[in-house]
């Protein structure tokens, strides 16, 4: 049995690289999926970037068409 197989020895050169190599993959991939969390939570609270800026809606008034005022029958 090789002293590098057991449990308490220190790793070797090459499995310290590939150590290396597997945390900075996994933190790399832990960075993306929070990026993208990011910006879907952003655009779920503000809505896409539009280049014109915010659309400018006219305020509502007492003859809505949605909610039409009763005729007193």
């Amino acid at each position: 049995m090789s002293p590098a197989s057991t449990d308490n020895s220190p790793a070797t050169g090459l499995e310290r690289e590939r150590i290396v190599k597997d945390v900075s993959r996994q933190g790399v991939v832990y960075a993306i999926a929070l990026l993208v969390v990011l910006v879907m939570f952003l655009l779920a609270e503000f809505g896409p970037i539009t280049r014109g800026g915010p659309v400018e809606t006219a305020p509502a008034t007492r003859s809505s068409t949605l909610f039409p005022q009763s005729t007193g029958q």
